[in-house]
């Protein structure tokens, strides 16, 4: 039988540390506090949505442009209409006949692997969707759409109050290498200071 080995420079005790101190502070955000966060990710992905898709078709070679710009839209303005006045913190629902009451809690981290496909699409909506229920995501693109992914997470950075809102990590493997985007070398991480 063989054991895997970690790949070499393949930090993941960081990552999920840097997750794991994002939630314990994203974790006590408030409703609106939230809200605010994902409105503000909403726009920047929104307003992103012709240059992503022109730079997924140009880094991938597939699909059509105009098709994925409607795929952006999907996985933004449709998604965000769909979530946006969801309660996701505190009590959600009671029901007095039952006794039951529905208490959301986050889970994070949350990992996520996105297809060479529809890869800003797919970055975009799970980002959304991530920092709507208060979860850190670590992100992990196809190799050959590294770059949009990137670009479709940066684009929401841009609009978060300093990057101290949440944790977005976005990692590309090649060639044995492991690089961690960091806002402070070559892409992003968001990390919560506290």
């Amino acid at each position: 039988m063989q054991i895997a080995t970690p790949t070499p420079g393949l930090h993941i005790d960081e990552v999920m540390n840097n997750a794991a101190a994002a939630f314990g502070v994203f974790h006590q955000y408030t409703q609106e506090q939230v809200d605010a966060v994902v409105k503000a990710v909403y726009h920047a992905g929104f307003n992103a949505r012709v240059s992503l898709a022109e730079l997924a078709h140009q880094e991938t070679r597939l699909g059509v442009v105009k098709d994925k710009v409607v795929k952006n839209i999907i996985a933004t303005r449709y998604v965000y209409g769909d979530i946006a006045k969801l309660k996701t913190v505190g009590i959600v629902s009671e029901d007095e006949e039952s006794g039951i009451v529905e208490i959301a809690q986050p889970i994070g981290p949350i990992f996520c692997v996105t297809p060479i496909t529809n890869p800003t699409s797919t970055v975009l909506f799970k980002i959304l969707i991530a920092l709507k229920t208060r979860n850190p995501i670590i992100i992990r693109p196809h190799g050959a759409a590294r770059k949009c992914s990137i670009e479709a997470a940066r684009s929401r950075v841009a609009q978060l109050s300093g990057g101290k809102i949440g944790y977005i990590h976005i990692s590309a493997m090649g060639g044995g290498n492991y690089r961690q985007f960091d806002a402070e070398q070559r892409g992003f991480a968001l990390r919560v200071n506290g």
